[in-house]
């Protein structure tokens, strides 16, 4: 990338519930990606506002951003944001560049029902369907770091989690 002003600015966000990481299938790139996508900056929106809102509209989930480990002093001259747990530079091609503040988060309510413009299907993968699927680097090192650091609580009760792939729901949208 050789200048910020030139990229489009980008959220993605490894969603944990019950021991397992939400994935979706970008039929676009035919790949597995996090939720996430642009930031609206021109409305004022802050990365982590984005993610809250991206994770919505694609998934149908409320979700609630574990930050990083920022230093969270306030005064009447700063308020802490949440920290992104990485701050990266994607390449999807020579006049496609991001940069993407990643987050991990927690489901706090809703059902998964996709937006079929987003993601042709969701898989919520456990440690072991990390290595069994075909996952960019990345994406793969993410997702396990977001369950080894947001899993390790009490399991939430059986339900929407599943073991199997699922195609997209038709959402309405």
């Amino acid at each position: 990338m050789k200048y910020l002003r030139d990229a489009t600015y980008v959220v993605g966000g490894y969603v944990v519930r019950g021991g397992r990481v939400l994935l979706l299938w970008h039929g676009g790139l035919s790949r597995w990606v996090p939720t996430g996508g642009r930031i609206e900056l021109a409305s004022g929106e802050y990365p982590h506002e984005a993610l809250i809102r991206e994770v919505r509209e694609e998934t149908g989930l409320a979700v609630r951003v574990a930050s990083g480990a920022g230093l969270e002093v306030r005064d009447e001259a700063a308020t802490p944001l949440p920290m992104p747990i990485a701050i990266q530079e994607i390449r999807i091609s020579e006049s496609k560049e991001y940069l993407d503040f990643v987050y991990f988060c927690r489901v706090t309510g809703g059902q998964v029902s996709l937006d079929y413009r987003a993601a042709r299907a969701y898989h919520w993968f456990s440690k072991d369907d990390l290595e069994r699927f075909p996952l960019m680097p990345h994406v793969l090192a993410y997702a396990a770091r977001a369950l080894d650091e947001l899993a390790p609580g009490p399991p939430d009760p059986p339900g929407p989690v599943r073991d199997d792939v699922h195609a997209a729901p038709l959402a309405g949208r």
